[in-house]
């Protein structure tokens, strides 16, 4: 379980398993030097297995490593301080070292004592996580481990309070006779699952309703005007006018889906937040889906300056039509007060020419 939520949050995983003294050393010194091939890497360990201490020093111990004997704890087990100063000697950004080990193991009066000791050495940008508290042991269950994957799941938070939380859920649930024991030194801020969702400018989250009421207004306004034109001209510039308008009404509907969709998605991952229920997938779905949001709205504020143009531009067409018609009612009245001789006279408006404004600031059709 702990290996997918890792690679999940992008960690490449290497598993080791029941090692002696010498493989255990190994692995480690294997460990460092890949963290040393880019500072930024961040190192994670977990050890889940048997520990104890000497003199006061925190040992883990390998499958060959006898715990009654102080000789071959000391030579053969691996001192948790020597293998932070092995790993800080990486030079990466952080080293967040989990330790599962605070078992109790056959000791004797000669061996190493129950539980592990305090630490020595706290190289800076290290984190240390124990089990439970120095010099007592822990119970062979799952809750240490349990609080360790739902905590790094947990988005936005940075690794010191995922490491508080996880002491706290382990207490919690035991009745604090767990307490893990948090150690760090100059931490930087390092967040390992974080969620950003892009903050959208509010005119574009709010008013695409008022954006689409406005269109289906300018669409119906033409429509009227092309009942009472005549000229071929006008009917031509405003059929195109239309056109533009019905392209963005489609671009500002795609939107006000797409934003819904995002919406729903979050309040879906904030309530399982609320609930506890961690779901890196989902969180990526709504980082995912704000994205596509954002890139829809890079020629709105074309979008806004052709709209205001074209609603111009239609009412200076709409009181030419107008015009037109009231004069023409006008002329037609004219002509049936004139004697018989003046019917075949010509309409001195038939050649008027209207000017037809052009809009279009930007042509982005």
């Amino acid at each position: 379980r702990l290996k997918k939520s890792l690679e999940d949050l992008d960690f490449t995983v290497t598993v080791e398993k029941n090692l002696n003294s010498e493989y255990l050393s190994e692995a480690i010194e294997q460990f460092s030097k890949r963290l040393a091939k880019d500072k930024n890497n961040i190192g994670f360990l977990y050890y889940s297995g048997h520990g104890c201490q000497l003199n006061h020093q925190g040992y883990l111990v390998p499958t060959d490593v006898d715990t009654k004997n102080r000789v071959k704890i000391k030579h053969h087990a691996l001192s948790i301080n020597e293998m932070l100063d092995t790993l800080s000697m990486a030079n990466n950004r952080v080293n967040m070292l989990f330790l599962d080990a605070c078992r109790d193991v056959p000791t004797g009066t000669r061996g190493g004592t129950k539980g592990l000791g305090q630490l020595t050495s706290r190289p800076k940008g290290s984190l240390v996580v124990y089990a439970t508290e120095a010099g007592k042991t822990a119970e062979d269950n799952s809750n240490f481990i349990d609080a360790l994957i739902e905590n790094i799941q947990q988005p936005n938070q940075n690794v010191k309070d995922i490491a508080d939380n996880i002491s706290n859920a382990v207490a919690d649930k035991t009745g604090e006779k767990q307490i893990p024991v948090v150690f760090y030194k100059r931490l930087p801020e390092v967040v390992l699952h974080r969620l950003t969702t892009p903050i959208m400018p509010i005119k574009v989250l709010s008013d695409e309703n008022s954006r689409i009421i406005k269109m289906i207004t300018l669409i119906k306004k033409i429509d009227k005007i092309l009942l009472k034109n005549k000229d071929e001209r006008v009917k031509n510039i405003l059929e195109k006018y239309k056109k533009i308008i019905e392209q963005y009404l489609i671009i500002i509907s795609s939107f006000a889906a797409q934003k819904s969709k995002c919406q729903n998605l979050e309040n879906i991952y904030k309530e399982q937040q609320r609930n506890q229920i961690s779901d890196r997938q989902l969180g990526k779905d709504v980082v995912l889906c704000y994205k596509v949001l954002e890139t829809s709205i890079y020629n709105f504020d074309d979008m806004n300056k052709n709209l205001e143009n074209l609603r111009k531009a239609i009412n200076t067409l709409q009181n030419m039509v107008n015009t037109l018609a009231e004069e023409k009612e006008a002329w037609n009245k004219k002509l049936l007060k004139s004697p018989p001789y003046n019917v075949t006279c010509r309409n001195p408006y038939k050649n008027l020419i209207y000017p037809i404004p052009s809009p279009l600031s930007k042509k982005i059709i």
